[in-house]
């Protein structure tokens, strides 16, 4: 586990000067923050970082630092939580990568798979890049293939309808990689469990029959939302209930 904390400052003074009359409140949140991080007071570190990141703020930093927090104060399911988050925005993190695998090997479940070892490998950028990051790709991508082909047309250069075409697939395999994360994000909810030990259920009710238990920071994909309850996929043949207050989608 690598102690320490990531600076934030750079998303505080982003919060323009529209916003400079609030900007005083997270600041001097994330300071206090800090300062009892580094006086071992973790519970009340995760408190003011959580205040921070409640307000709205997106940061791969700021979520870094309180899933460091929390996972220093014992809340192992929200350290996982909170991990994954700033997984998404920071996915080439060297910090942040080695905490998070060092967190998941304590979770007590044996990690369930939802996604094939195939797509991991033919789609591999998927996972060294974040969802912004591919989605300026496929942008420019787009704008490079129309560039090149408005060139061909002006300059009649044979060399560049070879490059029209690379550019056009280069672009078109971060589009479908775009789409498919925004499909996976809209309605492949992935979900951490919060409770110590959490029974998945047959159905809504307490009374439901138990099908299998759960521990703090395994992850979940959300099949199905019914009432206060989500029906959840943990590995092939490991469905079942949970109240939505037990589990938080990352």
């Amino acid at each position: 586990m690598r102690n320490g904390y990531k600076i934030a400052w750079i998303v505080l003074l982003g919060i323009g000067l529209a916003k400079s009359l609030y900007a005083a409140e997270p600041a001097g949140r994330f300071l206090a923050a800090v300062k009892q991080y580094q006086e071992k007071d973790y519970a009340g570190a995760a408190a003011e970082f959580q205040q921070i990141a409640a307000g709205g703020m997106v940061n791969g930093a700021l979520f870094y630092n309180l899933a460091n927090a929390y996972f220093k104060s014992g809340d192992m399911g929200r350290a996982v939580l909170w991990y994954e988050r700033a997984q998404r925005l920071l996915p080439r993190d060297p910090d942040l990568k080695f905490n998070l695998n060092y967190v998941r090997s304590l979770v007590k479940d044996e990690a369930g798979t939802t996604t094939s070892p195939l797509y991991q490998v033919l789609f591999f950028w998927n996972h060294l890049l974040s969802r912004t990051a591919i989605l300026w790709c496929a942008v420019f991508g787009n704008m490079l293939f129309w560039m090149v082909v408005l060139l061909q047309y002006l300059l009649r250069a044979r060399i560049l309808r070879y490059f029209s075409y690379f550019s056009g697939l280069l672009a078109l395999v971060f589009i479908m990689t775009a789409f498919y994360n925004y499909y996976e994000y809209a309605f492949q909810k992935q979900a951490v469990v919060l409770p110590e030990t959490l029974a998945v259920r047959a159905g809504l009710s307490d009374e439901d029959t138990e099908l299998f238990r759960l521990h703090a920071g395994s992850r979940v994909r959300i099949e199905k939302e019914k009432d206060d309850c989500y029906r959840i996929l943990f590995s092939e043949g490991k469905i079942g209930w949970v109240k939505k207050s037990q589990v938080e989608v990352i």
